[in-house]
């Protein structure tokens, strides 16, 4: 590489970091502002739980704020925030017309309201605590401020018209938001995301880095290709698919940017069994994990300030091309990895491939299941892992990813492992499982309404608590290993 395309290389790269800090320095700003929290209910629902419980209506008010000081229907000229609702599946907001997110001179309030049919799944009469954690799950983990209560009903419809019930719900609901720095019950606050600079030419100069990675990986893997040019005509395509695709553009810049970051995660992954560590296994493993997490968070911020406008943080669209971000990185990744690793693959015994299969089939039933049973409406889980699950929720500042914390985070030590003894059976699987840790972790960063220090603690202690067991059984595979020796 000349002179001119080191200059030029470093200056865009130099350029686009500032202008994603920049981005993400103005969401963080916004978000730690938009803490304040409020649950309301209508005149008439409040007067239903009055009818039905014989309780006075101003009781059930010392509990419920009414519903009003906002819109639900855009109007420039009202200084009233405008709520947007989520619509029955969680997959959006309900259309508002004449409302266009990035133009709307008023405010706008992210607003979760209650249906009728949360309550037949999760509610039980006499008991709200799982409606407590879905309300306390979309304050913190989709960034909802505006509460609409419905009244509550058991599976069989039965209304709750018990007032403890409801304040033991909201006082629980109360505790847990202001531990992790909210205000509950005064009034809601709303999206405020302004940049010094055009948003626009932000994103533009944000993607250069993903951009050139994707330019890296492919001189990496198709050396013909190393010319000096390709750079600067890279950058030229680049700016000139922006005029050209107006704005079909930033969807596929953000899922550009997605899978440059994943699918140099996976080549690496690929192709670091070629390499020798002389370093004690612990050191090896606490190295790889920070390297491997602190690249899986950047191309989730990365994402996260592509994807930082109004039309994303509220809602209004969401990233394009989720199971293309998640299957073509891990297809790649163990395509390469399964052609590097076939020749010691092929000397491998028939009881080592019997093993394999095993293990692998109970893993994928495994991420199977997962993978049915995710959301916030958690179907089908037993009693066991709800008990878990909310001793995760309740004990830490958020839940980790499960499929992070139990199944690609332990895999980090048993790859390394299976690298240092050329076992490729196991290098293969768990290889698999550490690609897994960085497509899971960018996903999270894709979902534009999680808080971003939400889901970089997630991603922490996900990986924090994950890497336990992996050593664990690492030193188990040593010790067997070294008395068969």
């Amino acid at each position: 590489m000349n002179k001119f395309c080191r200059a030029f290389l470093t200056v865009c790269l130099l350029v686009s970091l500032l202008s994603a800090a920049v981005l993400l320095g103005c969401r963080f700003s916004a978000e730690w502002n938009d803490r304040a929290v409020l649950a309301v209910m209508s005149d008439e629902d409040v007067a239903a739980l009055a009818a039905a419980s014989g309780v006075e209506e101003t009781v059930w008010r010392t509990m419920l704020a009414p519903a009003e000081g906002y819109l639900t229907e855009a109007d420039p000229s009202s200084p009233l925030p405008l709520a947007l609702i989520e619509n029955r599946d969680r997959t959006g907001i309900l259309p508002v017309e004449n409302f266009d997110p990035e133009t709307y001179p008023g405010p706008t309030v992210k607003a979760f309201y209650l249906y009728t049919k949360e309550y037949g799944r999760m509610a039980y009469l006499d008991d709200a605590q799982r409606i407590e954690d879905l309300l306390f799950r979309a304050v913190t983990d989709r960034g909802l401020r505006l509460l609409i209560l419905t009244p509550m009903c058991d599976a069989e419809g039965t209304l709750v018209t018990d007032p403890a019930v409801w304040q033991e719900m909201l006082d629980g609901l109360r505790q847990r938001l202001e531990a992790r720095g909210y205000t509950f019950g005064e009034t809601f606050s709303y999206v405020e995301f302004d940049t010094p600079l055009s948003v626009d030419i932000l994103r533009l100069l944000a993607g250069l880095l993903p951009l050139f990675l994707g330019c890296w990986l492919l001189l990496r893997l198709v050396p013909a290709l190393r010319k000096p040019w390709l750079w600067p005509l890279a950058a030229v395509a680049y700016f000139a698919a922006r005029m050209l695709l107006g704005s079909a553009f930033y969807p596929l810049l953000h899922l550009a940017a997605a899978l440059a970051f994943s699918l140099c995660a996976a080549y690496f992954v690929a192709e670091y069994g070629k390499k020798s560590d002389e370093k004690p296994l612990w050191q090896t493993v606490l190295i790889f994990t920070a390297a491997f997490t602190g690249w899986s968070l950047l191309g989730g911020l990365w994402v996260s300030a592509l994807m930082s406008t109004r039309t994303y943080l509220l809602d209004c669209a969401i990233f394009a091309g989720v199971k293309v971000s998640l299957l073509l990185p891990m297809a790649f990744g163990c395509g390469l990895l399964l052609w590097n690793l076939r020749q010691p693959l092929l000397r491998t015994g028939i009881k080592g491939w019997l093993g394999l299969a095993a293990v692998g089939a109970v893993l994928a039933a495994a991420a199977l299941a997962l993978a049915l049973r995710s959301g916030d409406i958690a179907g089908g889980i037993s009693k066991l892992e709800t008990g878990f699950r909310n001793f995760l929720e309740y004990t830490l500042y958020v839940r980790p990813r499960t499929k992070e914390m139990l199944a690609a985070v332990p895999c980090i030590p048993l790859f390394l492992w299976a690298c240092r003894r050329k076992f490729a059976p196991l290098q293969l699987l768990c290889g698999a499982g550490v690609m897994l840790e960085c497509v899971s972790v960018i996903n999270t960063f894709c979902h534009a309404v999680a808080p971003l220090q939400v889901s970089v603690m997630r991603t922490l202690l996900g990986v924090g608590l994950g890497i336990l067991p992996g050593l664990l059984a690492a030193a188990v595979l040593e010790a067997v290993a070294k008395r068969r020796t």
